[in-house]
């Protein structure tokens, strides 16, 4: 039951815009939104409407999500037809550094959606398996979820 509602959780999040934003301490809000064609995303704070940052990430980044405090944004990038994604980016919101990590062993996966829990495990979905991958960004352990096939493609 749980494992279905993560991966319904995660369908609702890959159809829905990709756009994360946060509240920080000040009155200010920022919105992160992936550019795919520039590998980048783009930090916009929603009370002037202005782009104040962008941040280069992986190829053809496509989901985001905001860790429950605000200090990181983690980023899915999907790859493309001449290189498939298999890794996600995470953005330190206070000096905009990145790390990239493997979502898999370098298979070509294609990251799509991306949700994160309290306890900041991040739940990966993947275009091409049949899997979720529940993954600690902290000591990088990652649990494969076999969640079955999507007939809807057919």
């Amino acid at each position: 039951m749980a494992s279905t509602i993560i991966l319904l959780f995660l369908i609702l999040f890959s159809f829905i815009e990709p756009v994360s934003s946060l509240q920080s301490g000040s009155s200010a809000e920022y919105a992160y939104v992936p550019n795919e064609k520039t590998n980048d995303v783009s930090v916009i704070n929603t009370t002037t409407n202005k782009v104040i940052s962008t941040v280069p990430v992986g190829n053809n980044p496509v989901g985001v999500a905001v860790n429950h405090d605000g200090t990181r944004v983690y980023v899915t990038n999907y790859g493309n037809d001449n290189d498939l994604g298999y890794t996600f980016s995470i953005i330190n919101t206070g000096t905009d550094e990145v790390t990239t990590r493997l979502v898999d062993e370098g298979k070509g996966i294609k990251p799509f959606g991306v949700a994160i829990a309290k306890d900041e495990t991040l739940y990966v979905s993947s275009y091409v398996t049949e899997k979720v991958y529940a993954i600690n960004p902290i000591n990088n352990t990652i649990f494969e979820i076999d969640v079955g096939r999507d007939y809807s493609h057919h």
